[in-house]
């Protein structure tokens, strides 16, 4: 079974969807957004190739972008790993002049927003309380990155979200780098750096693992993961440390994530599955809310109707659990790029023990990274606290430096942390 550490680790908390959205039929959560949206036509069978693009709305212009738009591109299902598929996601352009063959590209992998397609970033008004998308999408704008951001497969666009499942999100994070060189030739460089913080992580870290065999025609450089909510099939002979256990007072906070599951991986990796087939009758007004709303009212639905696991699904539903949670695991933790990770020692999102795991997972696999910890950094407060870091590590990839792995360095987290 999934334990609460993984159920807790994603959370990067959304607003609410806006009571006006549509009210969707479908368990999975679809609906709710413009018809931009709905492509509806025949499916090109080449990954990567920008459909169709508008202006953003203004409620997510930013500082350092010259030009915003959301997009909608080719891409595959990783779950069958071979119908093609349409994702949604935003690109942005910096202000001021592209450097000779254009702008290097960051390709950015969101933390948890929800099931429902009205979560997609590109289509949900942006919540000032929870700017860290914002803000480290400015921060490479203004360093003069262009910035991609996918809405994953399944969210924004019709059919469920395989949350937590690298595969599906490292092929939308992968594409939209593709689309973006694709659609914008001489502006936009075949120079890109993946990134991702909280389930991004994962979405980052699958794209980086992926892209040698699915997207060898992009020239990545290294990839930028925080706030790690990732876990290996096998470490090897890695040190591993006691992951921390949550208290039984984030019983609801758990029986929101697991709806997550129940629409986007259950539903995906079995068609015709029926949630409402797992969920009691207690569970009913959180299974609305994940078809209409974010993480922020499914959470706030759990805990006002103080739903366990045990309360709000059935019985069967346990086996699934276990089968997403080990779907989602990491093949292989050896990647050919350089890796910087960033953790917060005051996370209480991401344990700092489970992203060591993966860490020291890493570094025994070979894999040069350059990580680095931000004492009394929280999970959000890490993500904004390394961007400069970040950047400086992605600028030394671009110059051609060699990036030193500090691997030999690796501590555990302190005690305190947990």
């Amino acid at each position: 079974m999934i334990r609460t550490t993984l159920l807790l680790a994603a959370c990067l908390t959304c607003a609410a969807a806006s009571a006006a959205a549509a009210r969707p039929a479908l368990p999975v959560g679809d609906g709710g957004v413009p018809a931009f949206y709905d492509w509806g036509a025949a499916i090109p069978d080449n990954p990567g190739h920008q459909l169709r693009h508008e202006p953003l709305p203004a409620s997510h212009r930013l500082a350092h972008a010259a030009r915003g738009m959301r997009v909608l591109y080719t891409s595959t299902d990783g779950i069958g790993g071979k119908t093609p598929v349409v994702v949604s996601g935003m690109l942005y352009l910096p202000r001021g002049t592209p450097p000779p063959g254009g702008w290097p590209l960051l390709t950015w992998g969101h933390g948890t927003t929800g099931g429902a397609d009205v979560c997609a970033p590109s289509a949900m008004r942006p919540d000032p309380k929870h700017s860290t998308l914002q803000r480290v999408i400015d921060a490479w704008l203004a360093r003069g990155y262009a910035v991609a951001a996918t809405d994953y497969q399944g969210l924004g666009v019709p059919g469920p979200h395989p949350y937590l499942q690298y595969r599906p999100e490292g092929y939308s994070v992968l594409d939209i780098a593709r689309a973006a060189i694709g659609a914008h030739p001489g502006t936009i460089a075949n120079q890109v750096i993946i990134g991702g913080f909280s389930q991004g992580s994962g979405a980052a870290l699958g794209a980086a693992l992926l892209a040698p065999t699915y997207a060898p025609d992009l020239h990545v450089l290294g990839t930028v993961a925080t706030g790690l909510v990732v876990r290996p099939k096998d470490p090897g002979g890695a040190p591993q440390i006691k992951a921390h256990q949550w208290a039984s007072d984030h019983a609801s906070v758990d029986t929101a994530f697991v709806m997550l599951f129940l629409i986007g991986d259950a539903t995906t990796m079995h068609p015709g599955l029926d949630p409402r087939d797992y969920v009691t009758s207690a569970g009913r007004p959180l299974l609305t809310a994940a078809q209409h709303g974010c993480l922020d009212s499914m959470i706030d639905v759990s805990n006002r109707h103080r739903l366990t696991l045990d309360k709000a699904y059935t019985a069967p539903f346990m086996p699934l659990l276990d089968e997403i949670d080990e779907a989602g695991k990491f093949p292989s933790t050896r990647f050919t790029q350089p890796v910087f990770t960033a953790t917060g020692l005051a996370d209480t999102a991401a344990p700092p023990t489970t992203q060591y795991n993966f860490i020291s997972a890493m570094c025994y696999a070979g894999t040069t990274v350059d990580w680095r910890d931000y004492p009394q950094k929280t999970h959000e407060g890490a993500a904004v606290a390394s961007i400069a870091d970040a950047l400086d590590f992605a600028d030394r990839l671009r110059a051609g430096d060699a990036i030193a792995s500090n691997c030999a360095a690796l501590k555990p987290p302190p005690p305190e942390s947990e």
